[in-house]
């Protein structure tokens, strides 16, 4: 699957895990990962195209993801790419609010499991 995807979280390991488990999925395209909300924006102002998917996580510092959606949106990005959120937080406020943006489609708890990773790149 020749699928561009921007991972946007700040703990390492996991990023590690995450691309590795993307490419064991079969991704063959691009694979950036940024640390934080507030570099993900940059990225995306800065490429010409954005990414099919951007797997979000909630908790970061700088900026969270939910500034990240905020900015996302009043930037005028909506509709541009798809964003599942991925994250440890288990509280069901957390899941409502980001579920409440248009290009958000999923909301998973980390680990993120090989089978809903190949789901969610199929559906994009």
């Amino acid at each position: 699957m020749n699928k561009s995807i921007l991972v946007v979280d700040d703990d390492k390991i996991c990023n590690f895990l995450t691309v590795n488990a993307l490419k064991k999925a079969g991704v063959k395209g691009k694979i950036d990962v940024v640390m934080n909300g507030l570099e993900a924006i940059k990225k995306l102002k800065e490429n010409a195209s954005f990414p099919d998917l951007i797997l979000l996580d909630i908790n970061m510092p700088v900026m969270d993801g939910m500034d990240f959606l905020e900015n996302y949106t009043s930037q005028g990005f909506e509709g541009r790419t798809k964003i599942a959120m991925y994250t440890s937080s288990i509280r069901e406020v957390d899941k409502n609010k980001a579920l409440e943006y248009n290009d958000v489609f999923e909301f998973i708890n980390k680990p993120i499991s090989h089978q809903k990773l190949v789901n969610i790149i199929k559906e994009i």
